[in-house]
């Protein structure tokens, strides 16, 4: 007896999802990161970060109710970040970039007939490669390459006909740092294998992007 409710409850989904307006696309647009570092030598000084415009791309399904609909991608993500430091009169430019691929699953909430509409949700991070560039006396220690990751996405949506504008958040739960270490010697920095130069955190994304309908 058990099953019925469960049964009714997929047989409603199913007629719902059969009334439904289901679309399929494409989607591309540009990124900026925010990121936390925590400098751990005391000898660092004239610390400047600014952002770097990444990029996305990707598909999506749009599954539309009445009020309420599903908005899933799967995205192709790579963020940027610029880095400068001095370190024992020795100044250090590098570029921190993230790669990986992401999987939002997001509920709309439909607003203006459908033209507008906010969406949030969780995703799946898929995250592929990190590196820095021109740091060749260092190295990385990372939990996040090759890992899955939880995070969140939340944004506004507008539509006209076949296309669509997007504004989107993004952050991550829980912390996933990565170190930066020494992995040889260099006697102009005066530092010794081993040694920590920063930690930073995986940043936080803002997104703008386009879609476009196919069907």
């Amino acid at each position: 007896m058990k099953r019925f409710p469960l049964f009714f409850l997929f047989i409603y989904f199913c007629c719902q999802l059969c009334l439904s307006q289901v679309n399929f696309g494409l989607k591309a647009g540009v990124n900026i990161p925010s990121t936390e570092i925590d400098f751990q030598n005391i000898n660092i000084e004239n610390i400047k970060k600014s952002p770097s415009l990444g990029y996305l791309g990707g598909v999506f399904l749009d599954i539309n109710f009445t009020k309420i609909g599903l908005l899933t991608e799967i995205l192709y993500t790579d963020s940027k970040g610029n880095i400068e430091f001095d370190l024992n009169n020795n100044n250090f430019t590098t570029e921190h970039i993230i790669k990986k691929l992401d999987v939002p699953v997001l509920v709309k909430y439909n607003l203006l007939s459908k033209f507008l509409s906010i969406n949030a949700g969780p995703m799946l991070k898929f995250n592929l490669n990190e590196e820095f560039i021109n740091l060749p006396t260092f190295d990385i220690n990372t939990v996040f390459n090759n890992q899955i990751s939880l995070g969140y996405q939340l944004g506004v949506r507008a539509k006209i006909v076949n296309f669509a504008i997007e504004i989107r958040y993004e952050s991550s739960f829980g912390n996933k740092t990565s170190e930066i270490l020494v992995k040889e010697i260099n006697n102009a920095t005066n530092l010794n294998i081993g040694d920590k130069l920063f930690k930073i955190k995986h940043p936080n994304l803002l997104s703008f992007a386009v879609a476009f309908d196919i069907f």
